[in-house]
């Protein structure tokens, strides 16, 4: 690989040196070890040379040589001055949403967030959205308030439509909910809990606004397949005070399980939640994909095409009790 207009070609750089022995406290094995190093959310692309220079260091002293030796920006964002000294960087931030963060130490949580943040890039940049390719403006972040009122019609500014098809058509009344991804989401809880959620910046979690008690939601997850169909119980929640059903009563859900209590206090990049009542749900081994079924990228939206509407009729035969909770309440 070489980068454009320069003879210097890129090289992959492990944010952690080969050695076992810093980690001994975080994995049992060196296998384990060498597994985690190798994530994606570990790696940088380096020029020669710079990638050369900094050998085995520590991480405070790559952190340091990435700041003053390398050009590559996702490299360098792992010092705090690159936010200080870079404007255009930081209007970058403010436009898309995406959690670059500085890193004192660098170990397998900071790692994880890491890859995360790789995910939430790759989603950006190839966003049809974003590059014009569905007839939709690029969207545009906006904070979610501490307190969400009941929305009605202007929250159809929000992402309302997923035009990825070519032809538009009144919308159906069906929405459609990408849940994911599913190493930092887990289907089980939802299933479980009763709810659908995002969050890790606004693009991702302000479109649950279009949702009110009574909606049916179809749930797809990215990579997998449709996995459930249900209605929606309650408007959005902080997730600090969502609440679910356990053996011990009602209780907030990050203190029933601890992977939702990263960032309570964060209103920007909390996890944001929908109360949901399952219709019917499938194992995310089952979940149902074929080519030709409806796929978006915003967590909540509302498609106008005919792909959707298809998609909805060949979903209702997959899942026969989609309409099970309205017969109950007539």
């Amino acid at each position: 690989m070489r980068s454009r207009g320069r003879a210097r070609p890129f090289e992959i750089e492990h944010i952690w040196a080969d050695h076992y022995d810093r980690f001994k406290d975080q994995f049992v094995h060196p296998n384990d070890f060498e597994t985690e190093r190798n994530k994606l959310g570990g790696l940088l692309l380096l020029q020669r040379g710079v990638n050369q220079s900094i050998g085995d260091a520590t991480y405070e002293a790559k952190r340091d040589a990435y700041l003053s030796n390398s050009e590559n920006l996702l490299a360098r964002s792992l010092h705090p001055l690159a936010y200080q000294n870079l404007p255009s960087f930081r209007s970058l931030l403010e436009r898309t949403g995406l959690r670059f963060e500085p890193y004192d130490s660098f170990g397998p949580e900071e790692q994880a967030k890491r890859q995360e943040l790789y995910i939430r890039i790759a989603e950006w940049v190839w966003n049809p959205s974003r590059l014009d390719l569905d007839g939709e403006k690029p969207p545009i972040p906006q904070p979610i308030a501490e307190t969400v009122e009941h929305v009605s019609e202007p929250v159809d500014r929000l992402e309302p439509h997923d035009a990825t098809g070519t032809e538009r058509e009144p919308w159906n009344g069906e929405f459609y909910c990408s849940f994911g991804p599913i190493e930092y989401r887990s289907w089980e809880d939802a299933v479980r809990f009763g709810f659908i959620s995002g969050g890790g910046g606004p693009w991702y979690s302000r479109t649950l606004q279009l949702l009110n008690p009574g909606d049916r939601v179809w749930v797809n997850v990215p990579g997998s397949g449709y996995v459930g169909v249900g209605q929606v119980t309650g408007r959005l929640q902080l997730a600090k005070d969502f609440r679910v059903r356990t053996p011990n009563g009602d209780v907030p859900l990050h203190e029933a399980d601890k992977k939702y209590h990263s960032d309570l206090n964060n209103l920007e990049y909390c996890e944001y939640f929908v109360p949901i009542k399952w219709a019917q749900t499938v194992d995310l081994k089952d979940a149902f994909r074929e080519v030709g079924l409806f796929g978006s990228q915003h967590t909540v939206c509302k498609p106008t095409t005919q792909k959707w509407r298809a998609t909805v009729e060949r979903l209702k035969t997959r899942f026969p009790e989609f309409d099970r909770l309205a017969k109950e309440s007539v």
